[in-house]
């Protein structure tokens, strides 16, 4: 295909252009098919890319290979599009990967913010499912896919729970060592442990009543299966751009942070 300018391209510079980014995307895209992949799993897995750059100047050539393979992506195969300006431009200048993590007092924030935001006015149980996904993000390292396809029977137990993350028929996992078990209590707080039983135990009663969904992220009255991210996901972007003042913060950097605090 040669270059993204339609330019023939030099063996030595394909030679260049695979040295520099070929190995990290064949890695990063192991498991993954990009036809399915949404515009925040994109730029997940750029920025990891991003990430192993020795210095600034070789983030920034990096960043010119990705925005290019990634433009061909959506020339050819009409992969969704990402903001290359904030994924390759900004990302690629950045002198510290810590540069967009999300502090404790930031993510507190954001949990407030949700609840106050008008999530309410769809349905009354809408910012607390807002709330728990951005925990289950922050606190445990989550995918946004990960945290939205979640089952009722992926968490054991009330007290010391345990997450089970493992492929099922309504989501793949990006490789076998995605799965993983989690044990709650060393992550949540007394409070957020208590606010997910209190979800579980709502959606646990409308199952009896009804049998409406195996998700553990749905709202029946609303004919709602499972969240779907399109509804929720702007939602908390909303709420980290007010918090933090950056316009760029997405879902992925709650899972960045998961470690450094």
């Amino acid at each position: 295909h040669g270059s993204i300018f339609g330019l023939q391209l030099k063996i030595s510079t394909v030679r260049q252009y695979f040295c520099l980014a070929g190995a990290r995307l064949l890695s990063a895209f192991d498991g993954y098919d990009p036809i399915l992949m949404n515009e925040d799993e994109f730029i997940d897995i750029y920025t990891l890319i991003l990430e192993t750059g020795k210095s600034i100047n070789n983030r920034k050539k990096l960043s010119k290979l990705l925005d290019q393979f990634h433009s061909y992506l959506m020339k050819e195969h009409h992969v969704a599009k990402v903001n290359s300006k904030d994924v390759f431009a900004k990302k690629a200048s950045l002198t510290s990967v810590d540069a967009n993590f999300i502090n404790m007092d930031e993510y507190d924030d954001i949990l407030t913010w949700l609840n106050s935001s008008e999530l309410e006015t769809y349905h009354e149980s809408a910012p607390i499912a807002a709330r728990l996904i951005t925990i289950f993000g922050f606190k445990c390292g989550l995918r946004r896919n990960e945290v939205l396809k979640l089952r009722l029977i992926d968490i054991l137990g009330t007290v010391d729970s345990t997450l089970l993350i493992r492929p099922h028929v309504g989501r793949s996992l990006k490789t076998f060592h995605s799965q993983r078990q989690i044990p709650l209590n060393w992550f949540f707080s007394d409070k957020e442990q208590s606010e997910l039983n209190g979800w579980i135990q709502t959606r646990i009663e409308q199952e009896k009543n009804q049998p409406f969904s195996d998700y553990l992220f749905a709202i029946p009255e609303k004919n709602m299966p499972v969240l779907h991210e399109k509804f929720i996901i702007p939602v908390i972007h909303d709420a980290m751009h007010s918090v933090t003042g950056d316009q760029s913060s997405r879902f992925h950097n709650l899972r960045h942070s998961f470690g450094s605090w």
